[in-house]
């Protein structure tokens, strides 16, 4: 039943109708603790900490992600422990807490190193490089961009390469090299459509909005934001519609 109620939970999660997630997530995760699947109840949380942080709640997601994190660190579970730690150092980075997501990024890379998992390894470093990213550290960014690129060819994941490109559209923005960050946003969107991850899909919109505007370009900002908007109030995240809405007055950039 337990298990039962958390597949649909995710289907629905995969979905991105996150406020019926949210449901099943927490009626399976009642089941998986009454029963003692200590397993089952790590990877809920987890699960349910990636919807909260998709929608910006970070102190809800950083709770949940820490209670998963405690039971994964005593059961040995060393692969889940990675995703924890990662997630955990993206949203301390979200909030600002730069040394404190660079502690658990370099706590979670180090242990993806140590098991020998390149999907772990992808997963650690395409956070490191937003963490990068954030910090306007072009150098850092690029020597990570160069090893995760090396990996993502070896697993032929399209997930991971829509992120790279994504990632690799914000570097270039940054660096100003404008045709190299259409190119890359345009193979990053039209992957995830096919893939039909619409968050993602909507950050990249977001970034690609954020492109155009420094270019002085309002219209294609304006088309982009305005996708981007769309899908956010779709899914609930009342955080990136924030973001968004924060574009419009001159001079005002959001954070990468």
């Amino acid at each position: 039943m337990a298990k039962g109620l958390s597949n649909i939970g995710s289907i629905y999660h995969i979905l991105g109708e996150y406020e019926k997630a949210l449901e099943f997530y927490k009626n399976g995760r009642k089941i998986l603790n009454e029963i003692g699947n200590v397993q089952g109840e790590a990877t809920n949380l987890f699960n349910t900490g990636s919807i909260y942080e998709n929608l910006c709640n970070f102190d809800e997601a950083l709770d949940l992600y820490q209670r998963s994190l405690k039971i994964v660190e005593e059961i040995g579970d060393r692969q889940m422990e990675v995703a924890c730690l990662s997630n955990l150092g993206n949203i301390h980075r979200r909030k600002g807490n730069y040394s404190l997501a660079e502690m658990y990024l370099g706590k979670a890379y180090a242990l993806a190193q140590a098991i020998n998992s390149d999907p772990l390894i992808v997963y650690v470093l395409l956070k490191i490089i937003e963490y990068n990213l954030a910090k306007d550290d072009l150098n850092k960014a690029k020597k990570r961009l160069k090893e995760v690129s090396s990996f993502i060819d070896k697993l032929r994941s399209s997930e991971y390469k829509a992120h790279l490109l994504s990632l690799l559209g914000i570097f270039y923005t940054k660096k100003k090299k404008w045709e190299k960050a259409k190119s890359s946003f345009k193979k990053s969107i039209l992957i995830f459509k096919d893939i039909k991850n619409e968050f993602e899909l909507a950050r990249v919109y977001y970034y690609q909005g954020l492109m155009f505007k420094e270019l002085g370009d309002k219209t294609n900002a304006s088309k982009n934001f305005i996708k981007a908007r769309k899908i956010f109030e779709k899914l609930g995240a009342r955080g990136w519609i924030a973001k968004i809405k924060i574009c419009s007055p001159l001079g005002l950039m959001p954070d990468f």
